[in-house]
């Protein structure tokens, strides 16, 4: 039984809230569109009809937006034809006026035309005056001037000649110096290079004497092609900078051979023949390979 009442009051709850939520959302619904009450007036007799009365309001506010809207067109159409039609009734009136007033200064020109003419009849005929040395006076004085023109054309023409020869020459001038300045750079680059092959050439002598003053013993090595390969670096003076094995060989007794080389040539006292005093480097990289032969 209390199971039972507890279910109706529980119904019976959702049933009123119910109600309620339908008529806010009606309530809600009705202020959102604005929907006007209608209004109701005292009807004697009425027809029935498909049309608007035109004494009703608008249904919501955009369609009364609309019609404002339209209504300000129409007037602001009117406005600008009025407007229109009155620019184009002053420009008629302007040019009445302008061209009436043209009529009248005419007129007068006629009228002072007129007056003077009997005048011009009684003066006497002006005699011709002799000109022949004005116009010979004239005639000098141009021809002095076209004389004149063509000096200072023909001065202007041999000093543009002048100053295009003179830019000739200094062009002619400067690319004999870059030739003669790639000459000498090509000049001291194969001087260069050809002090660096005596310097070279020193070096590698000075080396193969120390490897050959060890002698080898044939028995030593299986392989006669084999060889170890050391890099040199030394200063302008002959002091060894360093010396090391890049490719060492596949003997043994050829590597020891090489070690024994660099600790003769790393001594503190030994010198290598100096470089050259034109050779322009202060150091130079060699790297040799060192073979049994």
């Amino acid at each position: 039984m209390r199971s039972s009442s507890n279910r109706r009051k529980t119904l019976a709850t959702v049933v009123v809230g119910g109600h309620i939520l339908i008529i806010f959302i009606l309530w809600f619904i009705l202020r959102d569109n604005n929907i006007q009450e209608p209004v109701f007036e005292k009807v004697i007799s009425a027809n029935l009809t498909t049309k608007v009365p035109s004494h009703l309001p608008a249904l919501n506010q955009a369609t009364r937006d609309k019609i404002e809207k339209e209504k300000r067109t129409k007037e602001e159409a009117e406005w600008k034809q009025q407007q229109e039609t009155l620019k184009k009734q002053y420009e008629a009136e302007a040019i009445q006026k302008k061209e009436a007033e043209a009529k009248k200064e005419e007129a007068k020109k006629e009228a002072l035309k007129k007056k003077e003419e009997p005048v011009k009849k009684k003066e006497e005929p002006v005699k011709k005056k002799d000109d022949s040395k004005k116009k010979l006076a004239e005639k000098q004085k141009a021809e002095k001037l076209r004389k004149e023109k063509a000096e200072a054309t023909k001065k202007a023409n041999e000093k543009r000649a002048k100053e295009l020869a003179e830019k000739r020459h200094r062009e002619k001038m400067q690319a004999e110096k870059r030739v003669q300045a790639a000459a000498d750079r090509a000049a001291a680059a194969a001087r260069q290079a050809n002090l660096g092959k005596h310097v070279t050439t020193d070096i590698v002598t000075r080396l193969t004497q120390e490897w050959t003053r060890n002698r080898f013993s044939a028995i030593e090595f299986n392989d006669p092609n084999d060889f170890v390969k050391i890099q040199f670096t030394i200063k302008r003076d002959g002091t060894l900078i360093s010396a090391r094995v890049i490719s060492q060989a596949k003997s043994s007794s050829l590597n020891a051979k090489a070690a024994a080389l660099i600790k003769t040539i790393s001594s503190s006292n030994y010198r290598f023949p100096p470089f050259d005093p034109n050779y322009n480097k202060s150091s130079i990289t060699i790297s040799r390979n060192f073979r049994t032969k």
